[in-house]
């Protein structure tokens, strides 16, 4: 009874730890949204609307009440894709809109409480919110993986900060590219699939329970999600034939496994037939040149590039370089799987001279599936303490470089400084450093925070690209692009009446207040002691059951 007791306690504890983490990520991720979507990100948003009001994946068409979106749609920049049935239909994967509906159905229903609010206005904030908490439940996810994986609070914990903190993740939550929900369905399908590898008993409702989540990644990037689904289902296979000599039911976890993707197949096969006519359509963004020589390059862009390197972008993964040898001893299974799925992964993008890159968005965009994959050996080093040994010059450059590749990419609108580019035909960003989206960034929030102080932009003189015959240089005023986009700086911007300021004031004050209580907490919770008496207990319970080297 006793023991029955403590284990209570521990899991009672632990829930408490989670759902402060939840609150803290939460609040910074809802503090730094902003407020609105533009261009191809409007149609998920139509969709989402059209599910929420009409009970319909056929986009409305009735005009935005929103400026910026109405005039999109009346110049016809917003392409959907008409269907058999003469209905457009958002090109993109249904599975966000999908995620976005109940955000919709909440701004609409404060819209018509609250008469007088912009609809518009209104269903668009809540939408906008919808990658920022599922960035954050993807943060508690991957530190229930590390948990399942028999590490500590405090590692599974620090793991998710650096995947909040230290990665693209922080603003890919801005936006509403279908990554982010992809990769907390992946992460969920990781979690159960740890789940699987750990517990021979009954171990089939696990590897069906990480089938579903695998069979949902395919209704956001078809791509990707494939690549995952079918390495996440081989290496359930390969954990049951090991199983097989001992357990004879051992197969039914494969079989369980795929018979759980089934009903997301096949409505992601209905939604295509509706749309293309056909079942598998041909991925939008494979277009342009494909060229098997153009590896290297792509490589270099993804790894050492300034305007793509995914490192460079995800500083935190340095972290995870020095954990490697010592996480794939530990979890050969998972290793192997995330070599698997990274090679993959890269090799075809990198064959894709048009498409490597993942267009304008903030980093390797095409690459964010592997960010969470790639950070798990970091919990080596949290949880050892290997970083004591590293030379301290090194961590010190990590996190200087994380603390300023994030405020850069999140403050300042990266479409603004594309435009920067674009409008002055400064060359390349991808590999020219000093055109870099870091540089760009960080000269627009200097140029913004100058305005403010002295009145005047900033103006830098670029060198003039060859191939437009401007030897002599091109200087950029940044003041039309400067300004932070964050959803306080629109709202006051948008209507400057004085409840709008109150209730700006009043939501960033409420917000800092959660995220400061929660870190608090937080910060007691694993600091006066990481790991409550009866979850040591559960600790070791976990490390006995847990695969060794497996």
């Amino acid at each position: 009874m006793r023991q029955l007791a403590n284990r209570f306690r521990g899991v009672r504890a632990s829930t408490q730890r989670e759902g402060l983490a939840l609150l803290f990520f939460l609040s910074i991720y809802l503090l730094t949204v902003r407020g609105y979507y533009g261009g191809d990100h409007f149609l998920s948003y139509m969709t989402a609307e059209s599910l929420a009001l009409d009970r319909s994946l056929a986009l409305s068409q009735r005009l935005s009440d929103v400026s910026e979106i109405r005039e999109q749609q009346q110049r016809r920049l917003v392409q959907p894709v008409l269907g058999h049935d003469g209905r457009p239909y958002s090109h993109y994967g249904i599975g966000l809109p999908l995620a976005m509906a109940p955000f919709y159905l909440l701004g609409h229903t404060v819209s018509c409480a609250v008469p007088g609010l912009p609809h518009d206005l209104v269903t668009m904030f809540a939408v906008s919110c919808t990658n920022a908490v599922i960035t954050a439940l993807t943060c508690i996810t991957l530190a229930a993986c590390a948990r399942r994986l028999s590490y500590s609070a405090r590692t599974a914990f620090g793991l998710a900060v650096l995947y909040g903190f230290g990665t693209m993740a922080w603003n890919y939550a801005q936006y509403s590219y279908a990554e982010p929900l992809l990769v907390l369905l992946s992460v969920s399908a990781l979690y159960y699939l740890c789940r699987y590898r750990q517990f021979a008993n009954k171990s089939w409702r696990s590897a069906a329970a990480s089938g579903i989540w695998a069979g949902l990644c395919l209704l956001t990037e078809v791509y990707s999600a494939a690549i995952i689904a079918i390495c996440f289902g081989v290496c359930v296979l390969w954990i049951a034939i090991e199983r097989l000599s001992k357990d004879r039911c051992a197969l039914l976890a494969p079989i369980a496994y795929g018979a759980a993707t089934i009903p997301s197949v096949a409505f992601l096969i209905y939604f295509n037939l509706l749309r293309f006519g056909r079942a598998l359509p041909t991925d939008q963004r494979l277009v342009g040149d494909f060229s098997l020589a153009y590896i290297p390059v792509a490589l270099y862009g993804f790894t050492l590039s300034t305007g793509k390197s995914l490192f460079l972008y995800c500083p935190a993964l340095l972290v995870a370089l020095g954990g490697i040898r010592s996480f794939s001893s530990r979890h050969t299974h998972l290793a192997i799987l995330i070599v698997a799925i990274a090679a993959l992964s890269v090799i075809p993008i990198a064959t894709w001279i048009n498409w490597w890159h993942g267009d304008l968005a903030w980093g390797p965009r095409f690459l964010f599936h592997l960010v969470p994959l790639l950070l798990l050996p970091a919990t080596e080093i949290l949880e050892h303490r290997i970083w004591r040994r590293w030379p301290k010059l090194f961590m010190i450059a990590v996190l200087a470089l994380a603390l300023i590749v994030q405020p850069a990419s999140i403050l300042v609108n990266q479409g603004h400084y594309i435009a920067v580019v674009e409008d002055h035909g400064l060359g390349d960003t991808f590999f020219t450093p000093y055109l870099s989206p870091i540089v760009g960034h960080g000269l627009l929030i200097i140029s913004t925070v100058g305005h403010w102080f002295t009145g005047h932009s900033l103006h830098i003189s670029y060198p003039g690209p060859a191939y437009r015959g401007l030897e002599g240089g091109v200087t950029v005023d940044f003041g039309p692009y400067e300004g932070f986009d964050l959803w306080f700086v629109n709202l006051a911007q948008r209507n400057p009446g004085p409840s709008v300021v109150y209730i700006a004031v009043i939501g960033v004050l409420t917000l800092l207040a959660v995220a400061t209580g929660s870190s608090y907490s937080i910060w007691r919770s694993l600091g006066n002691r990481l790991v409550h008496p009866s979850d040591r207990a559960d600790d070791t319970e976990e490390r006995r059951c847990a695969s060794p080297g497996g």
